[in-house]
């Protein structure tokens, strides 16, 4: 069980700990926008104290997109994660000079409901042909990249 709710980088950086999740049905990927937001981005969500990454993943699926572990197949953790630095002012905020997602990847077996949470708009599914044109951020986009370079997403080119 690897519990990681912050990390120290040879800097002496601090990271928040959180899941990005990449959800798939059969050659579609599930993307999400936020509301009072027009870009796309895979559904994510930080960890709690204690709590792995694969629970992370299951309790966010639940809160943001109403689906239960039976709603989901084949869950795996890439071996890539995403880094990235925030501003100073979120820095003061948080305490964290910026977020280390681990990303899951996993089949969506079941419908996706979103009432009952407060965060996303709308969500939608893209043909993975299209899944890095459509995703909002270039870190991200980048992100993606190494996962495909490294064969962990079928579909995406």
């Amino acid at each position: 069980r690897s519990y990681l709710n912050r990390t120290r980088v040879g800097s002496g950086m601090r990271y928040r700990q959180g899941v990005i999740i990449i959800l798939k049905k059969g050659e579609l990927f599930l993307l999400a926008r936020k509301k009072g937001s027009e870009e796309w981005y895979f559904p994510a969500g930080g960890q709690e104290q204690k709590e792995s990454v694969t629970e992370t993943f299951y309790r966010e699926i639940a809160e943001e997109l109403g689906l239960q572990k039976e709603c989901v197949s084949s869950v795996r953790i890439s071996s890539v994660t995403h880094r990235y630095e925030w501003g100073e002012a979120f820095r003061q905020k948080t305490g964290y000079d910026g977020q280390e997602q681990h990303i899951v990847i996993a089949e969506l077996l079941g419908d996706i409901n979103l009432s009952g949470q407060n965060e996303l708009e709308e969500v939608r599914f893209v043909k993975g042909s299209d899944l890095l044109r459509t995703i909002a951020h270039k870190d991200l986009q980048e992100t993606v990249r190494k996962m495909i370079a490294q064969g962990e997403l079928d579909g995406v080119k």
